[in-house]
């Protein structure tokens, strides 16, 4: 077994040899791996803030839909039978709160 172990000395040098040019690169590939994840972390910041734009946008939609609703019947009184915006846009604020409440989860996950 020392025979064998003194023969693969040269053969393990060679490959050493044969490798420096790629463990000479590493620093480099590392660095470039770092400046790709940092550009990622950039975007999703950049995504989360156009998410936050949008569930903005939406709110404000429904806020002012709900206050046409109010003004309507204030106006028409029992002449406006519509259902109210509450019920009807039920379905839109529930999926707003969800997304608000996974965007906040998210931001939890992403800072451990």
């Amino acid at each position: 077994s020392l025979w064998y172990a003194v023969q693969l000395t040269p053969c393990l040098d060679v490959q050493l040899a044969l490798h420096r040019p790629l463990l000479l690169l590493l620093p480099l590939l590392m660095l470039m791996l770092m400046l790709m994840l940092l550009q990622i972390l950039t975007e999703m910041g950049e995504l989360r803030r156009h998410v936050e734009a949008d569930l903005s946008g939406c709110q404000s939609a429904l806020d002012e839909e709900a206050q046409a609703d109010a003004a309507a019947r204030s106006q028409y009184g029992d002449e406006w039978r519509m259902p109210t915006s509450a019920t009807l846009a039920k379905h839109y604020w529930e999926k707003l709160h969800s997304y608000r409440w996974e965007h906040k989860l998210g931001d939890s996950y992403s800072a451990t």
